[in-house]
């Protein structure tokens, strides 16, 4: 009980006069447990205003805390700490400008963004992918889990075929393949959207996660059960359907597309068949992130070098400069060129390896 009301584990300043533990705790430990429900555990890491900290202190009556990192200490109001009433998800951070002109976030001056190629002060962190989470590993540092792996996808199958009919010019056929995907995606009405289904629940039923909670922990078992959907995007709640906004009905709603808008501006799309295909490239974005090799895509439709240089600060900031003969492809590996022999059945020399391997590598 003592604990629980974050009192000092004293003998003598928790006996009352008869020697016994003050009868106070006793009567008041569940207000002290009341009250101390939504929030951090004491000695925990939080994110607050961009920042990591230890929650070093608080007091649940008067409502304030104590937060420490190696710069500086602060006394907040434990409201200030909570968002919406709930504390949020440790080691999770929220990525948009609310109130801010959109930008790509690829300015020189680190003063005025964070950067999103990863050697850059002062971008220090990356983005986690939680698609593939598997709460139900056989220990939590393990990468052997029961979670089935996908090894293919019907939405990869239904683009590629829509865009086999945009390189056709055949619009109209590409259309009905991208709304086989954007209608099973659109939400139905009443559909809660800021549900996190990313397998990492798991966790919770998991014996090896037992007692293990997330934050910095070597062993902590990181899991959300709600995404930042609404915040993310700078939209208000809602439980609207989206699916008929979302589906196509012709070639103008994808030239006018408003979410791809700025991306054709940045890439300077202006005909039709250019806007068509990055549409495509968008939606491939959208709909498989982290299933697949981006480069692959990128480099098929030969909109790499654009990319680069419109969406990754290191080409804002001179990292590296693309050589279309060069990265465009990809090295031959040497154990390949090590391996095989030439008409006569010799080994290939080294002049025959560098014949046969790709320019700059």
């Amino acid at each position: 009980m003592a604990k629980n009301q974050l009192l000092a584990l004293n003998v003598a300043k928790l006996s009352g006069q008869c020697g016994n533990l003050m009868c106070c705790l006793k009567y008041e430990d569940e207000a002290y447990k009341d009250l101390k429900k939504g929030l951090p555990k004491l000695n925990s890491y939080i994110e607050y205003e961009g920042e990591k900290f230890k929650l070093t202190s608080m007091n649940v009556i008067v409502r304030n805390c104590k937060l420490e990192n190696r710069e500086h200490a602060i006394f907040i109001s434990l409201d200030d700490l909570l968002k919406n009433g709930k504390v949020c998800p440790e080691h999770t951070f929220v990525r948009y400008y609310a109130g801010q002109p959109f930008q790509w976030n690829t300015a020189k001056d680190n003063t005025t963004h964070s950067g999103n190629y990863y050697t850059i002060y002062p971008h220090n962190r990356g983005v986690a992918l939680s698609k593939f989470r598997d709460g139900a590993r056989n220990a939590i540092a393990s990468q052997f889990g029961t979670r089935d792996a996908i090894i293919a996808r019907s939405a990869d199958d239904v683009l590629m075929v829509a865009e086999a009919y945009i390189r056709k010019k055949d619009y109209s056929n590409a259309i009905t393949y991208l709304n086989m995907v954007r209608d099973r995606a659109g939400y139905a009405e009443g559909e809660d959207r800021s549900i996190s289904r990313d397998g990492g629940q798991a966790y919770k039923k998991n014996s090896v996660c037992t007692n293990k909670g997330g934050g910095f922990s070597a062993e902590g078992a990181i899991y959300t059960e709600e995404n930042t959907y609404f915040e993310s995007n700078n939209i208000p709640v809602t439980t609207a359907a989206t699916k008929s906004s979302m589906h196509l009905n012709s070639v103008d709603d994808i030239l006018n597309s408003e979410a791809d808008k700025p991306i054709y501006e940045a890439l300077k799309c202006n005909s039709e068949a250019e806007k068509m295909m990055c549409f495509l490239l968008n939606e491939r974005t959208r709909e498989l992130i982290g299933e697949s090799q981006r480069w692959e895509d990128l480099a098929r439709t030969k909109t790499l070098e654009a990319r680069w240089n419109a969406f990754n600060d290191g080409s804002e900031r001179g990292i590296g400069k693309f050589d279309p003969a060069k990265h465009y492809y990809r090295p031959i590996p040497q154990s390949f060129l090590d391996g095989i022999t030439n008409e006569n059945g010799a080994s290939l020399s080294n002049e025959e390896k560098e014949k046969m391997q790709n320019p700059g590598y």
